[in-house]
């Protein structure tokens, strides 16, 4: 509120000494403290959460996180744009807040992880075990048939 606060006092001196030209300036200058005061707490909020979150897989960290993990790995493709991607977002973000090892693979920014895998259709869920793919399934699955299914792999 402090930051908001004394940006809104400089926007006032400078819409003061241009005579009001700046009135668009100073509603995006509002808008953009707001916004960096929400995000504020907002990453606060997901530092908390972090540790419990599904790990974002890049090309450098794919060997460590999923080939050489201990247990099985569920690793979910997607991407931002993908509705039912964004429907299976939930379940994945839960079965990593409570223990499993979850990934996340955005096929966008990995497309080499995707082509290797030959993901040609998202979300693609692939759970890897000892280094080996055990499952894939395609399309929208529900938490409690992933869960079965890496229990059964554990």
């Amino acid at each position: 509120m402090t930051l908001l606060w004394k940006k809104v006092q400089f926007v006032d001196i400078l819409i003061s000494e241009s005579k009001g030209r700046k009135i668009k300036f100073f509603n995006r200058e509002i808008c953009v403290c707001a916004h960096l005061t929400q995000t504020r707490h907002v990453k606060k909020r997901a530092q908390k959460r972090e540790e419990n979150m599904a790990k974002n897989i890049t090309v450098d960290n794919f060997e460590k996180e999923v080939l050489q993990a201990a247990g099985p790995v569920l690793v979910d493709f997607w991407a931002t744009w993908c509705g039912p991607c964004r429907m299976q977002g939930p379940a994945v973000e839960k079965l990593a807040e409570e223990g499993y090892n979850v990934g996340k693979i955005n096929v966008d920014d990995e497309g080499e992880l995707a082509e290797r895998y030959h993901v040609m259709n998202i979300p693609t869920l692939i759970i890897f075990k000892n280094g080996e793919e055990k499952e894939r399934m395609v399309g929208v699955q529900s938490k409690d048939l992933l869960e079965s299914k890496l229990k059964a792999l554990a």
